[in-house]
């Protein structure tokens, strides 16, 4: 229970301060409330898992965990991958340009 105490202690921050730079400013409200529903998505996810494993094979259920965890990581890249674009493009806004 401790490391996963520290573990959300280091996600949780990084994670709202992505939203925050992601979200533009007039619609940052709007970012946080849908980001609030993740933990209900996967709540209802989980619950679907556990009905299913009742009737698939335990190879058929880690098949799909795995596929789970692999499309999670893909998106969170993608995030990740756009948040440095929209960072370098305003640090690029912001240098003088010499003439």
């Amino acid at each position: 229970m401790f490391i996963g105490t520290i573990g959300e202690l280091m996600y949780i921050p990084i994670k709202q301060a992505m939203i925050g730079e992601l979200a533009p400013s007039n619609a940052r409200s709007t970012y946080m409330a849908f980001n609030s529903l993740t933990m209900y998505g996967a709540m209802i996810i989980s619950s679907l898992l556990i009905i299913i494993g009742e009737w698939i094979r335990p190879i058929y259920m880690s098949g799909l965990l795995l596929i789970l965890g692999l499309t999670g990581t893909f998106l969170y890249y993608i995030i990740t991958k756009s948040l440095y674009a929209k960072v370098s493009e305003q640090n690029e806004r912001k240098v003088p340009v010499s003439s």
